[in-house]
């Protein structure tokens, strides 16, 4: 994020750790979102018409059912894509 200077996607930070969006597991997923959910400077949101923190804790298991259900995997990553990691 500092990098960048900006927020990123579910789908940027999975390839920080080494994993392609397209080929990520819900393991995969859930490291990601668990080290959010843990963080006391990160939080996920969505983009509505402006940024929607999801509150703390995270629904992991939700979200990970939510994102990893499309059989295509483009599908997934678009959905990974649209759940962004900021700083609080």
């Amino acid at each position: 994020m500092h990098e960048v200077r900006d927020w990123i996607s579910i789908a940027h930070a999975l390839t920080l750790i080494g994993r392609s969006s397209f080929v990520a597991s819900g393991d995969d997923v859930r490291r990601v979102l668990e080290c959010v959910d843990r963080s006391d400077v990160l939080r996920l949101g969505r983009i509505v018409n402006r940024l929607e923190a999801i509150p703390k804790p995270l629904p992991v298991d939700a979200i990970i059912d939510r994102v990893m259900t499309p059989g295509n995997p483009a599908d997934r990553s678009g959905l990974m894509m649209e759940l962004f990691i900021v700083e609080a």
